[in-house]
This record gives structure tokens, sequence and C-alpha cells, in this order.
């Protein structure tokens, strides 16, 4: 029967009979000849085996990818083990639940009896069933009246090989029958002598059953069904491309240097000492591990120290702190994280001697110690991914802060000889590590171990080469797919994903921009059919995508997601990110398509990564650092044994840019404080003002002498080149700022004088904004006052929070849709023509208007930041999910918008928002700071300040929280005091806050989010009302 089930679907197959008398040894060399066989794809093997023949040795030999009949104890281990899923499940209990499922039975919750305990169907159904949310029984030889326990099941499975077993009244009324046994019983009217019967008395059962599987016909030919879908799925990845081709394994030609040995010198010689450390190592090498060594060791040396670590991205922050909280909690040292908008006070003022930062809340925090004296308590800065001391936009500010930090431990400012400072990243050649070594004033180490092997590789039109010790050398044909450059680049990509998908093992694709990700995505989805065993584990992020999408998400995504396929970018909110990023942890989602800052701003290490190339304005991406970053993240550490990134180049003069970007060093590092590209006589950069009024303001650049001693302290001045360009400039920088009036020149003595700020310099140096953006602000914020604050709406404070250096809006505005929205929202008009001076006519006119003048391009821009300042002041008012706003304002746009771009506006506009607080509170505005602060905390949690009590919950969104509010539930605690049961009025309010956009024919997918959300929130209520109980009490107490 199997046989002829193959031959009808085109799978084939062939019999392959040894004698009874055949040894184990035989057996397994049999098995084994099947392993290496890649045109076999599928290996069945009958059982029972012959006497003395070990079963369970010769299943484990079975190469578990080609275990079709799921009896590899791996897969027998995996199916046991909650969160983790088997590459295939054995056929005849798989049929059974298909069966039921198929049959419309609902199992959640239901009482399901298997009679039988065997490992070929008993134990496996029980444990499928399980997974399924059954309460499951058992019922075995030893079991005492196993009638009563059968009686009380919703659904019975009988597997015990025992005739009619399972009587009338062992069944209550309405309960479903799966019947898998089948034995011979005498009967000499048939030609045989016997008949076939099952496990149940079917002509007695089948009178109060609802459902019966007959026998023969029910569960037998299920079997055969799940043994053809396990062989498709093992055979799924040669089938990409309609081809059937072997996967060939890659030739391994790395020799690791183990150098623990000397790693463990350096850091014993460093710990030893006051000295600071820069290392590399490979990425995956676990230098974050060294870091943390030195940071414990340092900390709980010195019983009042501080300890700053600074990273890039924002959830890299979030990530380390975590981690770090755990590490550290055993000797009693707090952590805390500092980013963005979302932690109040300066990272090195708070009750936890570790803060955790971007670089912009480290460059800040080392002034304000300064300036407070406080400097000392400083005892070691960890600096990760340290190679962004050259990065355009940051790279200043990271220079900043460590020349400020060197300049005052040199200049004995630091009594206690000024803090370690320990830098680590994966993309510094050697000269720029010897650069940095000398600047810093610390050890250096090299490291080339890692702890799983990285096979690079590029994909060409002429085959795939693999990095050797002697360039790229090919292994293989390319993958053949025709077509366009674009399909057969989606072609290979295919090819690739399928070869470790079928398996299990994931795969990170990165692509230039964020179209291409979602579309190669959703070609990937149309490729790969669904795996049954994974269903379960995917819906369960569907449902939870559901619930961050607030009922709306993308129905391309869901379905991409139950192919196992998703995409990542910055069109997406940070809570549909978290989603997918868990999903991809856990092995629902094993192919993953994203952009470029995935690779170094989130850590996901995955078997396999494809990096598709592209341009960004002109330039070819990636860089190699970023290639590095991507390449990296294939094999790491306790995910896999092995790690592949392959580097697809279609273009023929593409070539040698491929092979240098994976073989080629490193570029050097460059200081973006002093661009060696910029010229002696060009105008000082905002970087530099900025560095010398931070370096005045908090007293470190008081003399003509600590001016020369701070150039000294900069990377720039580590290259040797031309010293007296870095002095010229200075020079011009600090003239400028004099100029522009925030700094200035007091006489100390007779013969003395020294730099300060003026008080409007300080403000400005206070709220941490670029000079030229604060003067602006300031000046804003002056005419307000004097003018006077239109507080109708939130609009007018938030367009303070504005600037179009974040506004999407910005050369994207649709002139003729802001013109009507002008003319009918009366507010509007008001705010605008009254107080900011943006008019409906100019609106009109606009789109036919070049803005060619410095004037015309102020009042353009006015209108833009009013429009992003409208937008905001609609989100906060939380009447509309983000969801529904980005369809609503789809039209504002000549360019697309996405929920990504106006949660990053409303992140902006948030931290903007503290700053300008601090710097109306610096000038004595007191009751403007005042307002700024609220407006901060709004933005924030993106919810106006009366819900912010319930903004504390997991999973709240600023449309929940409103329509809780206006439905009675107005803190964490009313909620908490809902009986499990009278859930209803919460479920409706929860109901109502869901996205207005939702496709059709969600209705139902609407109400089940709706409870899920309900049931959380009130279940985190209970908790919050709880710490917070405990909290008072505890401040009672003392």
């Amino acid at each position: 029967m199997k046989r002829k089930a193959c031959e009808e679907v085109g799978i084939a197959s062939f019999h392959c009979e040894l004698p009874g008398t055949a040894t184990e040894e035989e057996i397994l060399k049999t098995v084994r000849r099947f392993n290496a066989d890649a045109n076999v794809h599928g290996i069945l093997v009958q059982l029972p085996l012959p006497k003395g023949v070990n079963e369970e040795r010769v299943l484990a030999e079975i190469s578990i990818e080609k275990d079709v009949d799921g009896f590899h104890p791996e897969n027998i281990g995996k199916l046991a083990m909650k969160g983790h899923e088997p590459l295939f499940v054995p056929c005849t209990p798989k049929g059974c639940i298909e069966l039921l499922k198929r049959s419309g039975v609902e199992l959640s919750g239901k009482n399901a009896v298997v009679v039988g305990r065997s490992n070929i169907v008993g134990m496996p159904a029980a444990m499928l069933l399980m997974k399924e949310n059954c309460t499951v029984t058992v019922v075995h030889s030893k079991t005492k009246d196993p009638k009563r326990v059968c009686r009380e099941a919703d659904v019975i499975v009988a597997a015990c090989g025992s005739a009619e077993m399972v009587k009338k009244d062992w069944v209550k009324k309405g309960a479903v029958i799966i019947d898998v046994g089948t034995n011979g019983v005498d009967d000499k009217t048939k030609k045989a002598g016997y008949r076939l019967v099952g496990d149940v008395d079917y002509a007695e059962v089948r009178k109060v059953a609802s459902a019966i599987t007959p026998v023969p016909g029910g569960v037998g030919p299920m079997t055969i069904c799940m043994l053809l879908s396990n062989t498709l799925d093992s055979g799924a990845p040669f089938a990409l491309a309609s081809r059937r081709r072997p996967v060939r394994a890659f030739p391994t030609r790395f020799n690791f240097n183990h150098s623990f040995n000397r790693l463990l010198e350096c850091l014993s010689r460093v710990a030893r000492t006051s000295r600071s450390l820069v290392y590399t190592a490979p990425t995956g090498a676990g230098k974050s591990r060294v870091a943390d060594a030195l940071l414990e060791e340092t900390l709980a040396s010195d019983g009042g120290g501080r300890a700053l670590v600074v990273l890039p991205y924002v959830a890299l922050v979030r990530e380390r702190a975590m981690a770090l909280a755990k590490t550290l909690r055993a000797r009693g040292i707090g952590v805390r994280a500092y980013a963005g908008g979302e932690s109040e006070g300066w990272a090195l003022g708070g009750d936890a001697r570790c803060a955790v930062t971007t670089i912009e809340k480290a460059a800040n925090a080392v002034s304000r110690a300064l300036e407070r004296g406080s400097f000392d308590e400083l005892r070691i800065v960890v600096v990760d991914e340290l190679h962004m001391v050259s990065e355009d936009e940051r790279g200043g500010v990271l220079e900043g802060m460590l020349a400020r930090i060197r300049h005052a431990t040199r200049s004995g400012r630091a009594r206690r000889g000024g803090p370690r400072i320990v830098c680590m990243s994966a993309t510094v050649n050697a000269r720029s590590l010897e650069r940095l070594a000398k600047w810093l004033d610390a050890e250096t180490y090299v490291g080339t171990y890692r702890p799983v092997e990285l096979r690079e590789h590029v994909v060409r039109e002429d085959g795939v080469f693999v990095k050797t010790g002697e360039g790229l050398t090919r292994v293989r044909d390319a993958p053949r797919a025709g077509g366009s450059e674009r399909e057969r680049e989606l072609g290979v990509v295919a090819e690739l994903v399928g070869e470790v998908f079928v398996h299990g093992h994931s795969t990170l694709v990165f692509c230039a921009s964020k179209a291409q990700c979602s579309n190669v995505a959703k070609r990937l989805a149309g490729i790969f059919h669904r795996h049954p065993a994974a269903m379960s584990l995917r819906e369960r992020f569907v449902e939870r995508l559901f619930d961050a999408c607030e009922g709306a998400p993308d129905v391309d995504l869901v379905q991409a997601i139950l192919s196992g396929i998703a995409w990542h970018h910055a069109g997406l909110t940070t809570a549909e990110k978290n989603v997918i990023e868990e999903g991809f942890r856990d092995g629902a989602i094993l192919a993953l398509t994203c952009t470029t800052t995935l690779a170094a701003g989130v850590n996901l290490p995955t078997r396999r990564t494809i990096i598709i190339p592209g341009y960004i304005a002109g330039t070819r991406t990636p860089s190699m650092a970023q290639y590095k970053q991507m390449a990296g993240r294939a094999g790491r550490k306790g995910q896999s044994d092995v790690g592949e990134s392959f580097l697809i180049v279609m273009k023929k003069d593409a070539v040698a840019w491929a092979q240098n970007l994976v073989c080629g060093d490193l570029p050097p590092l460059e200081s973006r404080l002093f661009p060696p590209s910029r010229g002696r006589d060009a105008p000082p950069t905002a970087e530099q003002k900025k560095f010398y009024l931070e370096s005045i303001a908090c007293g470190i650049l008081k003399t003509k002498e600590d001016a020369g001693e701070l150039a000294c302290r900069t990377f720039a001045w580590t290259s040797e080149d031309d010293y007296s360009s870095i002095l010229l400039r200075q020079e011009v920088s600090l003239k400028q700022i004099h100029d522009e009036g925030v700094v200035m020149v007091r006489r100390t003595g007779e013969n003395s004088t020294e730099w300060c700020s003026t008080p409007e310099g300080f403000a400005f140096y206070r709220c941490s904004l670029p000079i030229a953006h604060a003067k602006k602000l300031r000046s804003e914020l002056d005419d307000a006052l004097r003018n006077g604050l239109n507080l109708t709406s939130r609009t007018h404070l938030l367009f303070f929070c504005i600037s179009n250096e974040s506004n999407f809006l910005a050369n994207n505005l649709n002139w003729h849709v802001w013109s009507d929205w002008l003319e009918h929202d009366s507010v509007l008009h008001q705010l605008g023509e009254k107080h900011l001076g943006v008019t409906r006519e100019y609106a009109e006119h606009a789109q036919y208007r070049l803005g060619v003048s410095a004037e015309s391009r102020a009042v353009r821009s006015r209108h833009e930041r009013l429009a992003a300042a409208h937008l905001l002041s609609e989100l906060l008012a939380n009447d509309d999910t983000i969801f529904d706003i980005e369809q609503k304002w789809s039209l504002m746009s000549n360019g697309a918008i996405d929920r990504g771009k106006i949660q990053s506006l409303q992140n902006m506009a948030a931290t903007t928002a503290g700053m300008a607080s601090v710097l109306a509170n610096e000038c004595g505005w007191s009751a403007l700071a005042g307002l700024m602060l609220n407006v901060s905390e709004e933005l924030q949690a993106g919810a106006r300040r009366e819900l912010l009590p319930l903004m504390r919950l997991d999973g709240m969104t600023g449309a929940r929280a409103r329509s809780l509010y206006n439905a009675g539930f107005k803190t964490p605690t009313i909620i908490a005091s809902l009986a499990t049961e009278k859930l209803d009025k919460l479920v409706e309010a929860c109901l109502k806050s869901l996205s207005r956009s939702s496709r059709a024919g969600l209705d139902q997918a609407m109400r089940t989010t709706a409870w899920r959300v309900a049931t959380s929130l009130a279940k985190n209520a209970r908790e919050v009302s709880v710490m917070e109980a405990r909290a008072a009490l505890a401040n009672l107490e003392e």
C-alpha cells in the first residue's frame, strides 16, 4: 500500500529486504548506505526486528533528516519537550491528530485517554494531545479500573493491540473515538478464515460515540498520508525551482588559534594594574564576557565606585543591562539602562552603580560628573563597538567623551588616577588598533579564536567560492536560476535558505532596503510549504503579532510567519519587531529578511547569513565593517555547530568589490571630530563647536594650555599627520563659539584670563542639543512666551519638539491635502496663522514654489513641522491606534508613511521635548519647563497624562488605555479587582481599542485578540498592585 501511494503522488520508492538471519551490523550497514545516498530522502525500518537485534540502536542510526517514520530518539525527545518541535512526528499518531482537526473536533481543554503506551503509537499520541492542550491520561496493563478512566474521556485513542477491548459501557455519550488497533479474529464466513477488527467494539460503541473511525479504512490510510507528508518535507529543499539536487557539504579550510592562555594572561596583567585595554576579536568570540569580568572585578574591589557601559543602539543597551543585572545581582550591585528618553536623571547620579547607556547619554554623564566634581567615582568605562568612533554621525560624540576622560586623567583633575577604559570591536585593523591603544594609553589584545567556525562564501554566476588562506576557492556550481538578474538572485537565495530550512536551521537574509526585505520574504513564503508540526508554535506568535498590532497586523506578514518566514525593518513598530525577534530565537521563524541595522543593533545569532548587496545614495553596500557584522551573526556558541555566510554577486562588475569585501583588509579608522578629509581652512563643524562648548562648560578647558592638552587627547592627534591643522581648527572653533555668545573670556587676575560659558551657553550645554538647534529653539520658546502659547491642544508645544532632520514629512508634504486640512480644522488654522506664520494661502501655492530663498525655506519648514506636530497630537489623543493613523496620514505625504516612521518621530520628539524642558528651566522659564516635561513624558508613554497610570501595564498602548479609561478602568488597581469570570466589560473595552482599519473577515480574530489582551492585562494589573502595596508597606515600616 505504501509503495502504491508513493507511485500515485510521484515519489520514487524502493524496497530493500534482508533475510531473517541478518545480523545487527548488516542492518546498520544498510541504513548507513541509505544515509549517505543523496537521492534518498526518507528511510523506513519495518518493525519489529529479528530477535537479538537492538531496535533502539538501529533507529538511532537513521539520519534524523531522513527519519520520516519519526522514531529517531532525538525526534521523540523533542516531541516530549515543551517549546521544541521534532523534524518529523511518528506517522500514525500524527494521522490521529490530523483526523481530529480535519473533523472539527475542538481539543483544547478536553479530557483525552490513550489506551496503550507503545513507543510507536501510544506514547507519541499522548504527547501530541498534550501539545494540543488536552488533559491526557494513559491507560495501560497496570491501570486499575480502566473502564472508569475511559468513561471520563471526551476523546479516546485506542492503541492497545487487544481485539474489541473498549466496550460500549466504557464510553460516555458524545465521546470521539480513534481506533488505531488492527487485530485478526476468527471468522469462517471469510475466505481467509478471519476478519480485521480494531481495539474498540465498533458495532456497539458507535451507538454512543459522536464520531468513531472504522477498522479497516480509518487510521490506516491516514498513516500512509502522513508518511508521504513527512517524505515531502524531507525532500523540500531539493524541490526548489523544480529541481532535485543533493546538498553538498562545503570544505573546511580553517585552523583555529586557541589563544585562551594569552587572553587570560592579558586579563590578569590588566586586572593587577590600572591600565586600560583595547582588544579585538571575531564576532561571536565572547568579547563582552572579557569586559564584564573586568567590570565586575573593578566594582567588587571598590565599594563606592561606578561603572559606565557604552553601546551604540538602544536595543543593545536594554539587552546588555538585563544581562549585567543578572551577573551583578549576587554582589549587590545595581544596574540601570539609560537610552533615548526612557530614564530620568543623569547616568552617574542614580542609585545604580553600573549605568548602561547610549553614546550620547554617556557623553552627557561624563560632562556632568566633571562639572559636579564626582568624576573620581567613575572607576571603569566599557565601550563596545569602538569602531563607531569613525562613524559619520556619532563618531565625534564618542571621541569627544573619551578625549575629556583622558584629559581629566592626565591633567590631574582625577585624584584617583581616572577610570580604566576597556574598549572592544570586531572590525578594527592592526594599524587602527595600535593608534587606539596609543590614544587611550592601553594594553592591546588581538584574538583570532572563534568558538564556532565561520565559513565565508561568495556566490557568483560562475560558481560558489569559499574564503581560504589563499583567497577565494571554487567549491561547486552556482545554483541555476533563469530570468532577470533579480529573479536569478531570488532563486539563489531560495536555494540557500532551503538547504537549512528543512532541517530546522535558521537564516538571516540581509537586504539593501525595506521594500526588498518584504518582497524577498513574501516570495520565500510562497516557495516553502507549511510544516504541520511547526504550526502550533507559529500560530502562537501570530497571536502575539495580533496583540502587538492592536488587531491589525499586516496580512502578508501573518501568512509569511505561518510559513516560517518574516521580515524585520524600520517600517515596523518596536512591539512588532520584538515579536518577530522572539519568534526567530524560539525557532518559529526560520528565515528572516532584514536590513543592515539588525547586524549590529540586535543580537540574533543564526546558522546561516545571506547578504544581498545594493546601493545607498550611489554607494555600493554593505561596507566592509557592515559585512563583517552581518557575516559574524552566523554560528554562535550554543546556537549551532557551524556558521556560514553567503555574499551574492550577480553582476560581473561587482566581482572584484566582493573579493575585497570578503578577503581584504579593514579600512583604517579616522577621526570624526577632526576629519582628515576636511581642509585646514574648512569652517568648524557642529561637532567641534559642541565639543568645545561642553569642555568649557564642564570646567576642563579654561586656559590656552588646557586647549592644547585637550587637542593632544583626541584620536585625531594619533594620526601624526598635521598637528598644526588640528590646532588651527581648534582655534577657529573657539573663536566662533565666542563670537556666537555661548562662551566668553573672563579675567581671573591682573595678568590671567580663562574661558567660561555664558548663561545662554551653559543652558545649551545642559540641554545637550547642538548649538544651532538650541539657539533656534530658545528663540522660538522666547517668542511663544512673549506672544502667547496656544494650549487648546498639545500641537503648539509639540511643534517645538520637531526638527526637520527627524521629520519624515520634510520635503514630502502633500500641499494640496495639507491646504484642505488647514481650511477645515479651525484650531489648526488659528494656531498656524496667529502663532507660527503658517497660512493656508501659502500652502495652496507651495506646490508650485521652488522655495529657493532662505525665507521661503523657513516658511516651508514651519508648515512641515506643524503637520508633524498635528500628527503627534492625534497620536496622543489616543482616539486612534498608530495603525489607523498610518492609514489616515498616508494621504498627507508624497512618500510612503509607515508606523515605524511615526514611532521614530514620536521617540525623537520625546527626546527633544526633554531637552527643551531642561533648556527652559536653565533660562528661568519654570512653567514652560514643566509643560515641556509633561509633553516628553506623554510622548515616551504614547498617551496623555491622565492615562499614564495605565501605561505602567505590560502591553498597554495609548488607544487601549484611552478605551479602558473611558470605560471606567482608570487605574491598574481597578482592573486588578475584577474577578476572572467577570472580564466581559474589560474585553469589550479592549475590543473597542483595536484598529478600525482591520481587514474584513477578522471579526472573530479581533474578539479573540481582545480576550487575550484583557486576561493578560488583568493578570499584570494584579502583579503591579501587589508590588505597589508591598513598596508602600516597606515605606511605612521605614
